[in-house]
């Protein structure tokens, strides 16, 4: 139901790489229609959020990519304690189209879990 993308790897630590990745986590989720309007994707965000910062407590930041089109998607988010930072134009390319997307980020040191 929710994916966290933590791009830590130890090489970069050790060969003098970036890693900003470990800092981040990336938020996706989807919840089967027949579940739907019943806050199960807003419930699993905040547990998956919670129990990612007990296991990575360097994470300051998790962010989520949303279609703009899609108001129920948005909402998961923002009932999670997500805040809408911007709209990324053409960014994704799918099924013949190009799409626009909102990201969202949850910051734990500015915001607290609703």
């Amino acid at each position: 139901m929710e994916h966290f993308n933590n791009k830590r790897r130890n090489s970069d630590l050790h060969q003098g790489g970036s890693d900003e990745g470990r800092y981040k986590a990336d938020v996706a989720y989807a919840v089967g229609k027949k579940h739907w309007g019943q806050g199960i994707g807003t419930t699993a965000v905040k547990m998956a959020v919670s129990s990612a910062l007990k296991e990575f407590p360097d994470l300051v930041r998790f962010q989520g990519f949303v279609d703009v089109e899609n108001k129920a998607s948005q909402r998961v988010l923002e009932k999670a304690g997500f805040t809408q930072e911007g709209l990324l134009k053409k960014c994704l390319f799918g099924k013949g189209r190009f799409w626009d997307l909102y990201v969202y980020s949850y910051l734990p040191s500015e915001l607290k879990l609703l």
